[in-house]
């Protein structure tokens, strides 16, 4: 992915790292190999960094640092700065968070750590079905990403779904009541 080469280029050169850090006051994360949603998790970082990222790629003191670099340490500098400058990388970043952040915010909910009672299984069903409405519609620009989407919220559904795991969402005091 094209964020990674961002994100190696500020977190493994000493100089951009620096007057990154000058200019924010959160780090940009490296994707991890086995935390889960890492690439979402660093997705996100990204965009919020965005700014900053422009502040870095613009300031002069590391304009004038890479001038002294060699070609290779150059060449690595430039594409990082067109990307961070390319408005269609950032849509991109944009749309794949949309994507991707319905289902980190069931899972985030429905995360063991979190120590959601037994009971709240129902509240779960019902984060699964907002996330479904939601996956039904989002605006893909391919038909196929979509219905390859649907496709597995549904097949991952039905090996989820229970009578007893629905039992348990229609008992719940937050659905009976009408809420």
């Amino acid at each position: 992915m094209l964020q990674i080469q961002i994100l190696f280029d500020v977190k493994n050169h000493d100089m951009i790292l620096k007057t990154f850090r000058t200019h924010s006051h959160v780090n940009l994360l490296k994707p991890g190999e086995t935390r889960f949603a890492t690439q979402f998790i660093m997705l996100e970082r990204l965009k919020g960094s965005k700014d900053t990222l422009i502040k870095t790629y613009i300031d002069p003191t590391l304009t004038e640092s890479v001038s002294n670099k060699s070609n290779a340490y150059k060449n690595l500098f430039e594409c990082a700065k067109d990307l961070v400058f390319d408005p269609h990388f950032w849509i991109e970043v944009d749309y794949l968070c949309s994507i991707l952040e319905p289902i980190i915010v069931l899972l985030r909910f429905s995360d063991n750590s979190l120590k959601i009672p037994v009971g709240f299984i129902g509240v779960i069903y019902y984060k699964y079905y907002l996330f479904t409405l939601k996956l039904a519609n989002f605006a893909f620009r391919n038909r196929n990403h979509k219905s390859d989407m649907v496709s597995l919220a549904n097949k991952r559904w039905l090996e989820l779904h229970s009578p007893l795991h629905s039992v348990g969402f229609c008992v719940h005091p937050a659905y009976i009541s009408g809420i």
